[in-house]
């Protein structure tokens, strides 16, 4: 789990990258940070999805893409692995 001074960068990150501004999203609105690891299979091609979402509490929610800035940033900070052996679901944060 993470701190909630790293919640605050990640909601100010999250602003910057999608609006351009400087002025930081409401960190008190951010309920949940998952990590998602989807696995889908397609015959003898499997196909591996990575993302994060940050939940909201009015029940919105936005998802950060692998290979985003974001996605890597969050990933440092909490040392995701992003091998195939990682669990397919981790709470990074919660209220």
């Amino acid at each position: 789990m993470i701190t909630w001074k790293e919640v605050e960068q990640i909601g100010n990150r999250l602003y910057q990258e999608n609006t351009g501004s400087s002025t930081p999203v409401s960190c008190e609105d951010i309920s949940r940070i998952v990590y998602y690891k989807d696995v889908f299979e397609c015959g003898s091609t499997v196909v591996v999805s990575r993302h994060i979402d940050i939940e909201f509490s009015y029940g919105e929610y936005f998802e950060v893409c692998e290979g985003t800035p974001l996605f890597e940033y969050i990933g440092t900070l909490c040392n995701l692995s992003l091998s195939q052996e990682e669990k397919e679901t981790m709470v990074i944060y919660q209220k």
